[in-house]
């Protein structure tokens, strides 16, 4: 069986409140999981692509969000985390959340299928504007 087919047998509705957010920064995980806890909604943190593989091999996702830039190398190892979910789940909705965002690097993302483009720093309540916009909570956006 493959991972989208996996994928497409484990979703209920509980998935559709499910985000893996991908970011070194451990401090940017701990506030998206404290803020979207508020709105009923389930973070894990990934904070390098290995981790992010292995929580997208045991977990479905409704929504990823990704930097772009782990660990601090500069060379946007996001990319593969993207390339990843996306190939394995392309019904999964990805936003990327960088520091890193040139018009050619959000042209790259938008190649791979990435839903919305942010940069940091953004609001919280930005974010989840468009989480909410791209899972069941689309009433909560005035």
């Amino acid at each position: 069986m493959t991972c989208g087919a996996r994928f497409a047998e484990r979703i209920t509705v509980d998935d559709e409140r499910r985000i893996l957010m991908v970011d070194d920064k451990e401090t940017l995980c701990f506030a998206m999981r404290e803020y979207f806890k508020l709105y009923n909604y389930q973070v894990d943190c990934a904070n390098d692509v290995h981790d992010a593989t292995t929580r997208l091999d045991a977990s479905r996702y409704a929504v990823m969000i990704a930097d772009l830039n782990l660990g601090g190398t500069h060379d946007l190892n996001g990319f593969k985390v993207i390339k990843i979910a996306r190939e394995h789940f392309p019904e999964m909705r990805i936003i990327v959340l960088t520091a890193y965002g040139s018009s050619e690097i959000e042209s790259a993302a938008r190649a791979l299928g990435v839903s919305s483009f942010l940069h940091k720093p953004s609001p919280l309540s930005e974010v989840a504007r468009i989480v909410f916009e791209l899972t069941v909570d689309k009433l909560k956006v005035k």
